[in-house]
């Protein structure tokens, strides 16, 4: 997903509290945007912002879980000499 305000390279250099940051930010202007004049061109825009921010983090956990597997697969291994 591709959204022309967030550079992919820079959202990848981002910490993972920073991107919680920017969620908790968006949501907090989406709800504000609901609450205020309902514009549904606005609503979109940051919708996809959430759901690429959203999509970054599942993408790093995806990535830690796996590190993770493959490090205790390594463990169970005997080591023959």
């Amino acid at each position: 997903m591709h959204h022309p305000l967030i550079d992919p390279k820079d959202l990848r250099k981002m910490s993972e509290e920073k991107v919680q940051e920017k969620l908790s930010e968006l949501r907090k202007k989406k709800t504000m945007v609901m609450r205020s004049n309902y514009n549904l061109t606005v609503l979109e825009q940051i919708d996809g912002m959430i759901s690429l921010y959203q999509l970054e983090l599942a993408e790093r956990s995806a990535k830690r879980l796996a590190k993770q597997k493959n490090d205790s697969d390594n463990d169970d291994l005997i080591n023959v000499e």
